[in-house]
């Protein structure tokens, strides 16, 4: 830092990356020291390390409301995880079904670029993609998830008719109830055709009923119950959004896709650590996380697979990861990663209370003192009043649930992750102290408890009140409510007549660390691709603000990112020759 820049230097990019937590770092030590085994050896420290291993699975599997350990697989973060994820998905569409059948993929067009970027890939390699536009707060639609599995429906049943060849071929273009659908061979007896005629009637039967009917199980299985490939090989969706920080309907959206037969990921990795999260709860097929953005190391996070959904490996080699994904795991990075989420969950509930209160006093400050600035995403709670024509608006706890679901942190059995733990880890009669950095006792439901009630109201339970958690107070700051739909410590603007880089610069001499937008599209000239699907001009685009504030922030610095934001805005217009 200069000599001019001013001091103290906040951190307000916490949407980029978190600092490494002390209990992350104190879990990874003996991991990088004493405790440096390969989980995949069979000798005593190999064991020791597998035993870590498999305790850093089952508590995550826990965390995340998984219902089996084994459900969880450990990457190099959420990158990996979302490619693994599109093309895993693309290729068991097409080792099921053939060449001849299109994969489709549906996402909404303000995923982070980990999705969209892999989605453009596979779109040069014959996949077909929709990408659902966003209302003006950066919510996907469920009606419009529902209108593109339809039109892919009506895609899929037309490539078939086209696919068939004429009589010539021995085809048939016709289900079983006269419906000209489903090109197949014609059966070549009686008995085949009657069990094909059955196989169908089950299939429908089952889509009828509203069961969770995906076609196909874990890749390389039978999946001839399915009369025809599904429309869908994949809907991925962001549960949060790394710029606006709006939270998407997932739990409506993935009923909507299984009603479909498409399963369903959500990339997760700017919510896991921050707001309640339950892959039960939410009712998702996958779901990606990173350990940076909840206070673990770089260069680790995880993907989980629902149990019966798999997906082909991503990467080629050894046999890590139950032969599902390739390469020695990096096991101080995963123990750190758990312990992060561990701290994380026990202590959401105070941390969101305390940061969404912060992030509420400063978007009011920001837009009652700077014209022309306006919040993106979803509405800012605790309302005081209105600035440049943005009104705030006070969410309750009724359509919180109706806006995000009740996604709540995990209240599951210790005892089957603990099962699926010990059956990964290697046998043997050693004590392993390592293995307490991770796990938790086989009775002990405290951490988890803490963070989630299943008898109360989810959202209550998970963002809780000034009354039940009386601790939850800054010195100077009240006690705030997590706004449903919204993360609690993103305040995100656009500011007109303003270039956001530029403003960028300024903060950070004025001893403000804040971004544009993502921290992946550093460098990038085009305007967010966020802003623009929410409906905002290039050139407002081009002014935006992201201030992702620390669940540690005090006082002080809260009153110092109130004088010093203004003033940059106000700097940053006039050196662009615009005036304040």
């Amino acid at each position: 830092m200069n000599a001019q820049d001013a001091e103290p230097y906040i951190y307000a990019d916490n949407a980029a990356t978190t600092p490494l937590s002390p209990a992350a770092l104190e879990a990874m030590m003996p991991f990088l020291t004493d405790a440096f085994g390969n989980p995949s050896g069979i000798h005593r420290v190999a064991r020791q390390a597998a035993e870590a291993l498999g305790a850093a699975r089952a508590r995550i599997a826990e965390l995340l409301g998984a219902d089996r350990a084994d459900e969880v697989y450990f990457t190099s973060g959420g990158s990996e995880s979302d490619n693994w994820m599109l093309r895993g998905a693309v290729q068991r569409f097409r080792d099921l079904y053939g060449s001849d059948a299109t994969p489709r993929i549906i996402t909404s067009s303000i995923e982070h670029h980990a999705i969209l970027h892999c989605c453009e890939a596979l779109e040069r390699e014959g996949v077909s993609v929709t990408y659902l536009p966003v209302d003006g707060q950066g919510f996907v639609r469920v009606e419009d998830l529902e209108a593109a599995l339809i039109a892919n429906e009506q895609a899929a049943r037309a490539e078939r008719v086209s696919n068939c060849a004429d009589a010539e071929r021995d085809l048939d273009c016709t289900d079983a109830t006269g419906e000209s659908a489903a090109c197949r061979p014609v059966a070549t007896s009686a008995k085949d055709d009657g069990e094909h005629a059955a196989s169908i009637a089950s299939h429908r039967a089952a889509r009828k009923s509203g069961d969770r009917e995906i076609a196909g199980g874990r890749h390389g299985e039978d999946d001839s119950a399915a009369p025809h490939p599904p429309a869908t090989a994949l809907v991925s969706i962001m549960l949060a959004n790394n710029e606006v920080g709006t939270i998407e309907p997932i739990r409506e959206l993935a009923a909507v896709a299984h009603r479909h037969g498409a399963p369903f990921h959500t990339d997760a990795v700017q919510a896991v650590g921050h707001i309640p999260v339950n892959v039960r709860e939410l009712g998702v097929d996958a779901l990606s996380l990173s350990a940076h953005k909840f206070h673990g190391p770089h260069g680790v996070g995880a993907l989980y697979l629902r149990d019966g959904f798999s997906i082909p490996p991503l990467i080629a080699g050894g046999a890590q990861e139950r032969g599902e994904r390739a390469g020695t795991e990096n096991l101080a990075g995963i123990v750190g990663m758990t312990a992060a989420l561990d701290e994380a969950v026990r202590s959401l509930a105070r941390n969101a209370q305390r940061v969404s209160a912060a992030r509420d006093e400063l978007v009011r400050h920001v837009l009652t003192s700077c014209g022309g600035a306006r919040l993106t995403g979803a509405p800012c709670a605790d309302a005081a009043g209105a600035a440049d024509g943005h009104a705030f608006t006070t969410l309750s706890l009724a359509s919180a649930v109706a806006a995000s679901g009740p996604i709540r942190t995990a209240a599951t059995s210790d005892h089957a992750c603990a099962e699926s733990a010990s059956s990964e880890a290697r046998t043997g009669s050693e004590a392993n102290p390592a293995v307490a950095v991770v796990a938790a006792s086989e009775t002990n439901h405290d951490a988890v408890a803490s963070a989630a009630a299943p008898e109360t109201n989810p959202i209550a339970t998970a963002v809780g009140t000034s009354e039940a958690n009386p601790d939850v107070s800054l010195p100077g700051i009240a006690a705030g409510r997590r706004t449903p739909g919204r993360l609690p410590s993103i305040a995100s603007f656009t500011c007109d007549n303003v270039d956001g880089e530029l403003l960028v610069v300024l903060l950070d001499r004025a001893g403000v660390a804040a971004a544009t937008g993502s921290a992946c599209s550093t460098g990038s000239t085009e305007p967010s691709h966020v802003l623009t699907a929410m409906g905002f001009s290039p050139s407002s685009a081009r002014g935006a603000l992201r201030l992702s504030l620390a669940e540690s922030i005090t006082r002080e610095e809260l009153d110092l990112l109130k004088q010093r934001i203004p003033a940059a805005i106000k700097r940053a217009r006039l050196m662009s020759g615009i005036g304040a």
